[in-house]
């Protein structure tokens, strides 16, 4: 498999990015914390984004797509609008 560039630009190193979909890697959102980033991305219209950590160095987290879901399993947090991100 061939490794795919999600994020290029440097300015998200060390923020959360919101991107659309797999598919479709456009940053909807970026911030410091993934609350701020998943709230940012919902305001643009995107109600399941990507969620992913930019380190400094080394290789980035993929924490999506975020789905609206009813129960919290336990050792998760809610996110706003229902979605859940596992701890």
């Amino acid at each position: 498999m061939k490794p795919r560039v999600l994020v290029k630009d440097e300015k998200y190193c060390g923020r959360y990015v919101a991107l659309r979909s797999f598919d479709d890697n456009t940053v909807v959102g970026s911030g410091k914390t993934p609350l701020a980033t998943v709230s940012e991305a919902r305001a643009a219209g995107v109600r399941e984004p990507v969620l992913m950590f930019v380190p400094r160095e080394s290789l980035p987290w993929v924490l999506g797509p975020l789905k609206t879901r009813r129960h919290v399993p336990p050792g998760n947090r809610a996110m706003p609008d229902g979605a859940v991100v596992a701890s």
